[in-house]
């Protein structure tokens, strides 16, 4: 984990485990110049008023209830074997649970990388305290969204602009009515790039919402049905890091309508041999824990994609307290989930690592196995930002990283995001404003 540590850019490497904390609203702030991420609507709220409610002493029905729960719980116990998924699945979970435990130990004894504390006062409050890091007070004002998948669908879809200034001052944070005496651009919303050139952060408009872009971004709204479009005209000029976070499949998700679901086939379609640079490609896959979606990458997704499976990294789930949101053992939501690691060559099959007269070894010196990143989750499949860890592993020569994440929500500073709602958490209600310049 070269260059991380003592809090740099909001992550924490924590000493005597293969792991880091991350404060996901320090790490994005540092994305801005005149903005940062307002923490108290970047924290799942579910995590943080459960964790409010904690701290009040059981009542006596309740006691009474969880005893009784015991005794059936015992009276009811009986062996079951597993069946083959199960089983596998299981053993999946052992592998992991060791470097996870190690992790989770390290950070509670390492009192030098934070203070956990409630204020048990105010229960709609609580702070987080990590060096500068701090989590205020929950908002109760959740404003009406912009639905960028229901927009797509509509036919007026086209006709649909985002407004971006055409001229701005460096190191001037313009107004959210710069619209009034100020030269505006157009650009059509859905199906092709619109990119952020300015050293700084814009604010775009789209029907009167507010989306803050931070600088050198590029960004391409659409659905999986236009994927080939991201293909570089060159090949010189594909990516060295590919972060995909695919919307899979899950009955929770599909109830609650959380957000559109992606049959895994439909994975298939995505052309990531050509997306990748002539020098390989760093590719992270985020995935639950469900034994069939690991199964389907390993042994149909990440083949046809061409990846070579280095390692897997763990996202381990905390409370403000510090603690594990559920049990480690659960049969259903363990509080991990995991990033796969893999390593992908342009347009070649997956012998020619083994034709390589250095193999993977280079490569892989470079990527610390099984790392366990751990951080309080923030809303409902947001991911922790480790764009910076998963850089410095990626492939690129003496040139800069080219970074492209599919099925982003969020946008970061020199990346290409693509999806069908990148622009989610750029909605100006998740930022505030800086008083002095960072």
């Amino acid at each position: 984990m070269n260059g991380i540590g003592g809090g740099l850019d909001g992550i924490f490497e924590i000493e005597g485990a293969n792991a880091v904390f991350v404060a996901p609203p320090q790490v994005l702030s540092k994305s801005y110049l005149h903005y940062s991420v307002d923490a108290s609507l970047y924290y799942a709220r579910s995590v943080l008023l459960d964790a409010v409610a904690s701290t009040q002493a059981p009542s006596k029905e309740a006691e009474d209830d969880e005893r009784k729960r015991k005794r059936k719980r015992k009276n009811k116990k009986r062996v079951y074997e597993l069946n083959e998924k199960e089983a596998l699945a299981e053993l999946r979970h052992q592998e992991a649970r060791s470097c996870i435990l190690n992790a989770h130990e390290a950070f509670r004894l390492s009192s030098r990388l934070l203070e956990f504390r409630r204020n048990c006062k105010n229960k709609t409050k609580i702070i987080l305290s990590c060096e500068e890091c701090h989590l205020t007070t929950i908002s109760q004002d959740r404003d009406i969204e912009l639905d960028f998948v229901k927009l797509a669908g509509v036919w007026q879809a086209p006709l649909y602009k985002l407004t971006l200034p055409s001229k701005v001052e460096e190191n001037v944070v313009h107004d959210l009515d710069a619209e009034v005496g100020e030269e505006m651009q157009n650009y059509s919303l859905f199906n092709m790039w619109i990119e952020n050139k300015r050293s700084e952060e814009v604010i775009g408009k789209v029907t009167g919402f507010n989306f803050l872009l931070p600088k050198k971004c590029r960004f391409f709204i659409s659905d999986i049905a236009q994927i080939r479009r991201l293909i570089p005209d060159s090949s010189s000029n594909g990516y060295n890091l590919l972060v995909i976070d695919p919307p899979w499949e899950n009955k929770s998700v599909s109830r609650r309508a959380l957000y559109p679901t992606l049959p895994n086939k439909q994975l298939l379609r995505i052309p990531l041999k050509s997306l990748v640079h002539l020098d390989g490609a760093l590719v992270a896959l985020w995935l639950t824990n469900r034994q069939k979606l690991h199964q389907f990458v390993e042994q149909e997704l990440f083949p046809t994609w061409g990846v070579k499976l280095i390692t897997t990294w763990y996202w381990l789930k905390l409370t403000t307290e510090g603690e594990l949101i559920s049990s480690l053992d659960l049969t259903h939501h363990k509080p991990y989930e995991c990033l796969l690691i893999g390593y992908a060559l342009q347009k070649l099959p997956e012998e020619t690592f083994a034709m390589r007269e250095d193999g993977l070894k280079p490569f892989i010196r470079n990527v610390p196995a099984g790392l366990v990143a751990l951080s309080v989750p923030g809303d409902h499949s947001r991911k922790p930002p480790l764009g910076l860890l998963l850089s410095q592993c990626a492939p690129h020569g003496s040139r800069s990283v080219s970074c492209l994440e599919l099925f982003a929500r969020e946008l970061h500073p020199g990346w290409d995001s693509w999806g069908n709602e990148p622009l989610y958490f750029q909605n100006m209600k998740f930022f505030r404003k800086e008083i002095s310049t960072k």
